[in-house]
């Protein structure tokens, strides 16, 4: 099993992840976005993004809506399930992938990351 996670923590700047790199036999991914203080009107919205191999430029495979309150989001990649907009994506699990937590402004969130890779 591979995880990455971040501990709860105020954070008033996008958020990136380490590049992390899929453990061999796993076909998916589940991370957990959990924010228990905001700021006021300013959001935040949890994205995953994989690497591409020849260019490393990173690309969007999933992304929540943009988060104003407190609450958990929960996305889920793996190849084959069912597509729900902002939910899950049905794709496979690129080599190498990130998480990041983009901020609309600088302003206080507390929350923390959460992520596992699925095996079958």
């Amino acid at each position: 099993m591979s995880n990455q996670n971040f501990i709860s923590a105020a954070s008033v700047a996008t958020f990136v992840g380490d590049d992390n790199r899929k453990v061999p036999g796993s076909v998916g991914l589940k991370a957990v976005l959990d924010v228990t203080a905001v700021p006021g009107v300013d959001t935040v919205q949890l994205v995953i993004e994989g690497k591409d191999s020849q260019s490393g430029a990173y690309y969007t495979i999933l992304a929540a809506v943009a988060r104003s309150g407190v609450g958990r989001d929960v996305l889920t990649v793996h190849h084959g399930i069912t597509v729900a907009a902002n939910v899950s994506a049905s794709d496979v699990l690129p080599d190498v992938y990130r998480a990041r937590v983009v901020h609309s402004a600088g302003t206080s969130f507390t929350y923390s990351l959460g992520i596992v890779e699925i095996f079958n």
